[in-house]
């Protein structure tokens, strides 16, 4: 995963929380419809665009069925992974790189014969 992806949606909840504050210290009437204008976009951005944890979990449960067919044991341990990443038990980046060793191994995995 790309850390400027994850820096915008910290600075996109950041700008959120100002708004939200902003929000509860203006008794300007117009005012507090735009930034409630403003914080409906935030959610709607949010809501449909998917998480880059969503993604990363899609992508596990892809490799997942694939590793079935050929090797019952790297499908164990992607299991394993999307079941932590999902219950927030390793974080976003420590699942992004257990992935990615996974899928360095199903190549060498290929290359070999």
């Amino acid at each position: 995963m790309r850390n400027d992806t994850i820096l915008a949606s910290k600075f996109i909840e950041n700008i959120n929380k100002q708004l939200i504050e902003i929000k509860k210290n203006t008794k300007d009437t117009q005012t507090v419809d735009g930034i409630q204008c403003l914080m409906d976009y935030i959610k709607n951005y949010s809501v449909t665009s998917p998480s880059e944890k969503e993604t990363l979990a899609e992508n596990i449960e892809k490799s997942m069925k694939e590793a079935r067919r050929n090797n019952s044991d790297m499908e164990t341990v992607l299991y394993i992974i999307h079941g932590d990443l999902i219950n927030s038990r390793i974080s976003l980046e420590k699942a992004t790189l257990l992935y990615q060793q996974y899928l360095n191994i199903a190549i060498f995995n290929k290359e070999t014969p």
